[in-house]
């Protein structure tokens, strides 16, 4: 099995790397498999605690996404290192620079959230609310925000490998990249995407049809919904992301001549 070959552009990039999780679709479950008895118990816990307490699902869910960041940190490598020589991320006994790809991940994501509250807030204070103005100044914080994100995510396949990138490094890295983050990913997960609607619908009716008459609610509905998204396709999908973010990442690399492979783990 070969590392991946980097590409360029935006449908090369997405059918490339759509071929390279098809093809490694053996190593996708190897790497998954150990993490199936911690997200099946934080699923089950989720569904005790709406049973007995009628408490939405949230705190397995959130302890989840933890496992799901192990999954990303090793197939980063998986990509970078090649399927046959990475080093999967042991979820007990994270290394400190796994630590700091979760905690940057968390970061970034809350300072995201927070610098969008306090935007509505002020726009709402400023602006009549439903206006064009309100609209415009949303949507325009919006794209902000992917921007950003865009410009510093090399940060986060550098970090899986152990390479010493900075965020400024990042960005730096990152010029010329934003359109082909955040577009490619649409080309490489469209089947994955189909599949999901022809799965989900289907379910979502016989769900409901199930469980409302025999007097249940629609939380339950979503716990049922949540079965093939959280065990086959929010996985999948994760994978096919990181697969074009690592796949860009790599050919920033070549392309400024710079070594941040993570050979050697660099703390």
């Amino acid at each position: 099995m070969q590392r991946l070959s980097p590409t360029l552009g935006i449908i090369e990039s997405g059918r490339n790397c759509r071929n390279f999780v098809e093809d490694n679709m053996s190593v996708f479950w190897d790497v998954f498999k150990p993490l199936l008895p911690y997200l099946v118990g934080l699923y089950l816990f989720d569904l005790l605690l709406f049973v007995l307490f009628d408490m939405p699902a949230a705190i397995g869910g959130l302890i989840s996404s933890y496992f799901m960041g192990a999954l990303a940190i090793t197939w980063h490598r998986v990509v970078l290192h090649g399927p046959d020589r990475y080093e999967p991320m042991n979820p007990l006994k994270p290394q400190k620079h796994e630590l700091i790809f979760m905690l940057m991940l968390v970061g970034l994501s809350l300072a995201s959230v927070i610098f969008m509250f306090a935007l509505f807030f002020l726009s709402a204070a400023v602006l009549p609310k439903g206006s064009m103005s309100f609209m415009l100044v949303i949507f325009a914080s919006i794209v902000f925000l992917y921007f950003i994100a865009s410009r510093l995510s090399f940060y986060f396949p550098a970090k899986a490998v152990g390479a010493d990138l900075s965020l400024i490094e990042a960005f730096k890295l990152s010029e010329g990249f934003v359109w082909k983050v955040v577009l490619t990913p649409i080309c490489a997960t469209w089947k994955v995407l189909l599949k999901l609607i022809i799965v989900i619908i289907p379910l979502s009716i016989v769900a409901a049809l199930i469980i409302l008459p025999i007097g249940g609610s629609s939380e339950m509905v979503n716990m049922v919904m949540q079965i093939p998204m959280l065990f086959y396709f929010s996985p999948l999908l994760t994978v096919l992301g990181i697969t074009v973010l690592s796949n860009f990442y790599q050919y920033a690399l070549q392309y400024h001549g710079q070594d941040h492979s993570g050979e050697t783990h660099i703390d």
